[in-house]
Parts: structure tokens; sequence; C-alpha cells
């Protein structure tokens, strides 16, 4: 699987995800509102700016705190399912992967890499490169399983497990 995209933004360590739409917003259900309530508190215009394809990059333990998933259901509106981070608190890696995001830990990122910079990312190599930059980052070995559920979607990994195509 190759990935390309741009940092969207840079999380600090122990980044509690609730923040990206506001803590007093995380019984929000509708996607549309979600979708613009993401880093309204830190940047206004965060939707003009970004695109589809762009990378969250994270420092240790993003999704630090209660995992809700409505901050990531908003960033997924706006087409940003890659989250490059040096660490994640377990509850929001696994439910994060279970609903779709692209999950990489990349030690050090975040003194690497700059907002904008375009990463490169190719899972069969591994590889993953800072374009902008010219330089390769390092990128910590990605299991068979949480590869496959990445490449082919939750449900899809369980079938491929149950026809034996996975074992």
């Amino acid at each position: 699987m190759i990935l390309e995209g741009r940092v969207a933004w840079i999380f600090p360590d122990n980044f509690d995800i609730d923040f990206i739409i506001g803590v007093e917003n995380i019984s929000v259900m509708d996607n549309e509102v979600l979708k613009q309530l993401v880093m309204k508190n830190y940047e206004p215009d965060f939707g003009e700016k970004v695109r589809e394809g762009d990378i969250m990059v994270a420092g240790k333990s993003l999704g630090y705190g209660h995992p809700h998933p409505m901050a990531m259901r908003g960033m997924r509106g706006w087409g940003i399912n890659t989250i490059i981070g040096e660490s994640f608190y377990q509850t929001f890696y696994r439910g994060e992967l279970a609903a779709g995001s692209k999950i990489f830990v990349s030690p050090n990122i975040t003194k690497k890499v700059e907002r904008w910079d375009v990463l490169y990312l190719d899972t069969d190599k591994p590889i993953l490169l800072n374009k902008t930059k010219g330089t390769e980052l390092e990128l910590e070995p990605i299991g068979k399983y949480p590869l496959h559920i990445m490449e082919h979607g939750t449900l899809d990994f369980i079938h491929a497990i149950n026809s034996g195509k996975i074992s």
C-alpha cells in the first residue's frame, strides 16, 4: 500500500483526541456537524486548508484519555484517515484501526517533519520518506493483521481469516 499526503497537523504528546472537536461536542452524532467542528478551537479555517489524503502526525500516546470516536469521524469527513505517530494509546489504536484509519508508528517523527511537509509511505518496502526535506524516517514494522485491515477494511479482514486466506 502506498500513501502520500501533506502533514495537516502535528499533535503534541499525550493529546486527548476529544480536543479535536471540543470536549463539549463528544455527544454529537451527525458526521457533517462533526466535520465542521474539527480543529475549530485551534484554527477556525482548518477545513479550508486541508484536503483529502492529508496526514496527521502525533507525538507519544495520541488518544490519551477517553478515545471517543467522534473526533476521528470528523477528521475522516475531511478525508484525513492516516495517522503517523510516535506511539498511540492502545484503545485509540484498536478502535481507529477498526474504524478504518491507517495508523503507523515512527519514533521521533514530530522532530523531523513540519506542517505541510509531504510524506510518502510504502508498506511493501516498508519505507517512510519526508519528500519535502528529502529525508527517510524510521518506520516501525507493521504486523500482517493490522496491515491487512488497513488495506482491505475490517469486514474483509474477518472474511479473509474465515476463508483461510490469512492464517
